[in-house]
C-alpha cells in the first residue's frame, strides 16, 4: 500500500467516524452509539438471545445485558420467550425501536452518500462498482425478494419518492426555515403532504399532563376544530402513555396517532387520517405508512424547542387554565421536566396553585473536578443533582425568593461544591437579601455513579419514598435548619439506603389539604404505576391531585420528582 492510498484511507476513516458520531447524536439524545449498534443488529437479524448479541458485538454477556436493560427502559426493545425454547429469553425490537434503527441506517447511508457525492465522473463510478462487488453474498437475492422501498406505492395508498431519510430531512429543513410562530402549521402541512393526508392534527400535552390540546391542524375535521383529548381515555392519549403508534380503524379509513418525543419524554401527538386504497383491500394502514409517520414524529420532536424559540404560541396553546404572574415566573425558573444520565431517569413537575410561586424543582448533571489529594485519576466526576425548593411565603414575592435560592444553588454547582456546601451558599444568599424574614426549605439529592451512592440533605418535611420491588417505604431523613435563617448555619448530608433498580419519589407538601392524606394518595398512585416510566408516574400523580382539587387547582404548590435508579 503506497503512502497516498494510506493517507486517503485514514482521511476517509476519520470522516466516516465523525459523520456517524454526529448522526448518532441526532437520532435519539438518550441512546448511545453502542446501543444503536444493538438496535441495528436486531433490525438485521431479528430477535436474538443476550449471549448472541454479546458475541456479535464482541462484548461480555454482562455488558450486553446492561445495554438491553437500558434499551428496554427506553421502550426500544422487549424481552420475550425464545423461539426455540421458552427457557431462553430473546431480545426483540419494539415498533419505536425499529423506527430508530431505520433512522440510524438511513443516517449512516446519508453520511457515506455525502462523501461519495464529492467524487465525480469515472472516480465515482469506480467506487460505486467496487462497493457493489464488495456486498456480502446473498444481499442481491434478498434485495430482489424483499419488500419494496419506501419510494413505491404498491397499493398502500401513499407514496414518497425520496424514502424515509429524505422525507425526514425535508421536514427538518422546513422546520428550521420556518418562522417560530408558524412552526406547528409547517409541521402539520409537511406531514400531510408527505403522507398524502388532508387531515393532520398536532396536539400538545398540557402542563398538568391531563389532556392533549390541539395547536395546529389541516383539513375540515368534520367542519369543526378538533377537541381536547383526555390522556387517560383516548387513542391519542394511549399513544402518548404507551409511547407507541396507535391505530383507530373506522371501516376503510381511520386515524393513526404517533407520539412526539423531546428530550426523552413524550410532549405531543401527531394524528393523521388515512384512507384505504380501494384496490388494496386492506382494513389497516400499511406498516410502512405508520413507520414513516413515526419517523417524522421522531424527527420533529427534538427540533421543536429550538425552532419555536421566540414564540410562546405552543406554550400558551397547551395550557388549560389562566396563570398568575407568580406562576409565570415559577414556570420559567424551574429546571427541566426530564433528564436521563448513566442509566438513571428523572422526571419532575411543579403544579402551581392560584397564589403559587413558592415551590420549584431542578435537575442537573454536574461535572465535579477531583479534589486535591484524592485518589482520582484526574478525570472529573459526573453526578446527578436533584433539588426541591419551597419558600415559606406565597405569591410574586415567594417566586422572587425561590428564584434567588435557585440562582445561588446553580452557582454553587458551577463551583463544584458538595450539596452541604451548596446549602450553605444558598443560606448566605437568602439571609443576605432578606435578613431572616423569609425562609426557604430545600431537599437536595446527589446521585454519584462511580462509586454508586446517593446522599440527601433535607431542611423540611419534603418526603422521600423508596420503591423496591413490591415494597414502598418512606425514608426518614434528619432535618437541617431552614435556609436564610442566620446565614451561618451548618448543613450535613446523609447516605440513603438505595441500590440500582430502586425508584425514588420526592413529594412536596402541596398534595391535598392534609399532607398525610395527600401523601397516602401519592403512595397509592405510585404503587399502581410500578411498571411505568418515571415521567408517566409523575403525570399520573399530578392528574390524581388535580382530579381531587377540582377546577381551581391545588391550594398550595405541588412538586413531585421521580427517579428510576
Amino acid at each position: 500500500m503506497d503512502d497516498d492510498l494510506r493517507r486517503g484511507l485514514l482521511k476517509l476513516s476519520s470522516d466516516v467516524l465523525q459523520g456517524t458520531m454526529r448522526a448518532a447524536e441526532a437520532i435519539e439524545p438518550t441512546v448511545t452509539p453502542t446501543q444503536l449498534r444493538v438496535l441495528a443488529l436486531l433490525a438485521d437479524t431479528g430477535p436474538l438471545s443476550v449471549s448472541a448479541v454479546a458475541t456479535s458485538l464482541g462484548v461480555a454477556v454482562s455488558t450486553a445485558s446492561r445495554l438491553a436493560d437500558r434499551l428496554s427502559g427506553a421502550g426500544l426493545l422487549v424481552r420475550q420467550d425464545g423461539s426455540d425454547s421458552r427457557r431462553e429469553v430473546e431480545l426483540a425490537l419494539t415498533r419505536r425501536g425499529r423506527v430508530v434503527a431505520q433512522r440510524w441506517a438511513d443516517a449512516r447511508v446519508a453520511v457515506l452518500a455525502d462523501l461519495l457525492s464529492q467524487l465525480e465522473g469515472p472516480a465515482r463510478a469506480s467506487v460505486e462498482q467496487g462497493l457493489r462487488a464488495a456486498r456480502p453474498d446473498g444481499d442481491e437475492g434478498a434485495e430482489r425478494a424483499g419488500a419494496q422501498p419506501d419510494a413505491t406505492r404498491s397499493g398502500t395508498g401513499w407514496a414518497h419518492p425520496g424514502g424515509t431519510a429524505q422525507a425526514c430531512h425535508a421536514l427538518s429543513t422546513a422546520l428550521v426555515a420556518a418562522d417560530p410562530h408558524t412552526v406547528p402549521d409547517v409541521l402539520v402541512a409537511v406531514v400531510g403532504r408527505t403522507l398524502a393526508s388532508d387531515a393532520v392534527t398536532l396536539r400538545l400535552l398540557s402542563p398538568d399532563g391531563r389532556v392533549l390540546r390541539p395547536v395546529s391542524w389541516t383539513g375540515a375535521q368534520d367542519e369543526r376544530a378538533p377537541q381536547d383529548e383526555p390522556v387517560e381515555r383516548s387513542p391519542a392519549g394511549q399513544a402518548l402513555r404507551e409511547d407507541d403508534v396507535v391505530v383507530e380503524v373506522d371501516g376503510a379509513a381511520g386515524v393513526v396517532h404517533a407520539p412526539v418525543r423531546c428530550a426523552g419524554r413524550c410532549v405531543a401527538v401527531l394524528s393523521v387520517r388515512w384512507q384505504d386504497d380501494a384496490d388494496a383491500g386492506a382494513d389497516v394502514p400499511p406498516e410502512t405508512w405508520s413507520d414513516l409517520l413515526s419517523a417524522l414524529a421522531s424527527t420533529a420532536g427534538p427540533l421543536l424547542p429550538s425552532v419555536s424559540t421566540g414564540s410562546r404560541r405552543m406554550h400558551l396553546a397547551a395550557r388549560t387554565r389562566e396563570w398568575t404572574v407568580a406562576g409565570e415566573v415559577q414556570a420559567r425558573q424551574s429546571g427541566p421536566l426530564f433528564l436521563a444520565a448513566q442509566g438513571v431517569r428523572a422526571s419532575a413537575h411543579t403544579e402551581p396553585s392560584a397564589s403559587g410561586g413558592a415551590e420549584a424543582h431542578d435537575l442537573e448533571v454536574v461535572s465535579v473536578p477531583p479534589r486535591r489529594g484524592s485518589a482520582s485519576d484526574g478525570r472529573p466526576a459526573v453526578h446527578l443533582d436533584v433539588a426541591v425548593l419551597d419558600c415559606r411565603s406565597q405569591g410574586r414575592h415567594a417566586a422572587g425568593v425561590t428564584g434567588l435560592a435557585l440562582g445561588a444553588l446553580r452557582h454553587a454547582r458551577s463551583l463544584g461544591l458538595h450539596p452541604a456546601e451548596q446549602a450553605r451558599l444558598v443560606d448566605e444568599a437568602v439571609f443576605g437579601e432578606h435578613h431572616g424574614e423569609v425562609l426557604v426549605d430545600m431537599l437536595l439529592l446527589r446521585v454519584e455513579f462511580e462509586p454508586w451512592r446517593v446522599h440527601a440533605l433535607a431542611s423540611s418535611d419534603i418526603s422521600v419514598h423508596r420503591q423496591r420491588g413490591a415494597s414502598l417505604q418512606q425514608l426518614e431523613l434528619a432535618v437541617n435548619d431552614a435556609l436564610g435563617l442566620t446565614g451561618e448555619a451548618d448543613y450535613a448530608t446523609e447516605p440513603l439506603d438505595v441500590q440500582r433498580g430502586d425508584r425514588l419519589v420526592l413529594v412536596g407538601d402541596g398534595f391535598g389539604p392534609f399532607p398525610a392524606r395527600g401523601r397516602r394518595r401519592v403512595e397509592t398512585v405510585v404503587n399502581r404505576s410500578r411498571a411505568l416510566a418515571a415521567e408517566e408516574v409523575v403525570r399520573q400523580v399530578i392528574t390524581d391531585l388535580l382530579d381531587l382539587a377540582g377546577a381551581d387547582g391545588p391550594d398550595r404548590d405541588a412538586t413531585i420528582v421521580c427517579l428510576d435508579l
